[in-house]
């Protein structure tokens, strides 16, 4: 039989040993977490991440003032149309008007 204590320092190791390995689960967890995060993001070539979303917001930011424009330009067309198309039917009806003074 073993002594008692070999047996205490025994356990006592045992529960070291356990509590450590719990006490680095969530710091293993949080590196592993961290590479994840980080071959998520890292890429291959000279820019950083950041400017690389910087610059895709100031394309949208761009696009989106261009698209602003040539929607206020599609109003002022279609303005301009339906006053064209006005003057046509005032230029016809005119027309069908005089048409009918004259034999």
């Amino acid at each position: 039989m073993i002594d008692p204590a070999v047996q205490v320092a025994l356990v006592a190791a045992v529960a070291t040993v356990g509590a450590a390995a719990i006490a680095a689960i969530p710091g293993l967890l949080q590196r592993r977490q961290l590479r994840e995060v980080k071959e998520q993001v890292a890429n291959n070539h000279s820019t950083n991440l950041r400017d690389d979303v910087d610059r895709v917001i100031d394309g949208l930011n761009n696009a989106t003032a261009a698209l602003a424009q040539v929607l206020e330009n599609q109003r002022r067309h279609d303005a301009e149309i339906a006053g064209v198309r006005q003057d046509l039917r005032i230029e016809r009806e005119e027309r069908l008007t005089l048409a009918r003074r004259i034999p």
